[in-house]
């Protein structure tokens, strides 16, 4: 059997511009420099994440070892990258040297996490992606590096602190009140671990593993469940009318699986952060054994009143002699969600 003689790990540092995330990667690595201690972004989005994994196994297979910081670019979709990283490297040739993803790490500034979630400042009325990309990186790090601590009043941060909580409950949160200097940000070995994507806050809900339920500063969660499809029609009337705070509580954040009638063959992916809804399309058929039967949803907000929630959304469900009139009568009902294509819509 082969011997396996070296190993490279890698962490990776996201976050906003002016989230201090360079700052991180400094204080991480003690040195910035090309190649080995600091990687960034790329022009080409599309193309970046599969370039970074053959570098970096280019730089494994030239012999270096140890640990390696790649800094990526804002517009890099942190799920996507640290997936095809794992892939990647677990596809090695088992004579090759070992390369593993050993942390994530993202810097979030308190007040982007209070704009995007809780609505503090406006957002850009055509910014349908800040925020769901904030949400998708607090949610897959293994680290969360909250910055600018000291611009918000302390209930406003622990409401922010509550909330990264409750989407990554395994995450180590840092709050640190004073810049990080260089050598005084330690990683730690975070392998063996779950992949990528596997344990956050809302798979866990859904799976019965995020523990009891708990209120944080007013912050809690609430799941919904149900085997019915969503009547498109009705569906949106209560995302514009009903899931408001006066009615629900604020939600800030909410994810999960749907099925909508109108769309039979294609389970949905159900997304907001803030007051920005997506519903796109996933890889998985109605058919598929792994594919829910019908909605499998979770919020995470400020107040929430879970009764009243359950209760706005079984209002969007079929009814029984709507189940009973099948999929040629669903295929009728109005649908003004845009239409589902390959990137999927925001609105």
């Amino acid at each position: 059997m082969h011997e396996v003689t070296s190993s490279l790990f890698v962490t990776l540092v996201i976050g906003s511009q002016g989230s201090g995330k360079t700052t991180i990667a400094r204080a991480l690595t003690g040195v910035v420099a090309d190649g080995a201690a600091l990687l960034e972004g790329h022009d080409h989005i599309d193309d970046f994440t599969v370039e970074l994994a053959q570098r970096l196994c280019d730089v494994a297979d030239d012999g270096q070892q140890g640990h390696v910081v790649v800094e990526l670019t804002p517009d890099v979709d942190a799920l996507e990258s640290a997936l095809v990283l794992e892939a990647m490297f677990s596809s090695r040739p088992p004579s090759a040297p070992i390369l593993r993803l050993r942390e994530i790490v993202v810097a979030a500034t308190a007040r982007e996490i209070r704009t995007h979630f809780f609505g503090d400042e406006d957002v850009p009325a055509d910014d349908y992606d800040t925020g769901e990309r904030l949400s998708r990186q607090l949610e897959i790090a293994t680290t969360v590096v909250i910055t600018r601590t000291e611009t918000l009043p302390r209930p406003q941060l622990t409401e922010a602190v509550a909330l990264v909580t409750k989407l990554n409950p395994l995450a180590r949160l840092l709050a640190p009140g004073r810049p990080l200097e260089p050598g005084s940000m330690s990683t730690r070995p975070l392998w063996p671990r779950a992949l990528v994507g596997q344990e956050m806050g809302w798979t866990k809900e859904l799976a019965g593993t995020a523990g009891p339920p708990t209120s944080v500063a007013g912050i809690s969660v609430a799941v919904f469940r149900d085997p019915r499809p969503f009547h498109p029609g009705r569906l949106a009337e209560v995302i514009a009318q009903h899931l408001v705070p006066d009615v629900v509580g604020q939600i800030l954040r909410s994810r999960g699986l749907t099925r909508l009638a109108s769309r039979p063959s294609i389970v949905g992916s159900w997304s907001t952060t803030g007051g920005v809804f997506a519903l796109d399309p996933t890889a998985m058929a109605s058919w598929d054994p792994d594919s829910p039967v019908g909605q499998e949803l979770v919020f995470f907000g400020k107040d929430l009143r879970p009764d009243a929630l359950v209760a706005v959304l079984a209002t969007a469900l079929l009814d029984s002699s709507e189940m009973v009139a099948g999929p040629a009568e669903w295929s009728t009902y109005p649908d003004e969600f845009p239409a589902w294509e390959r990137d999927g819509h925001r609105h």
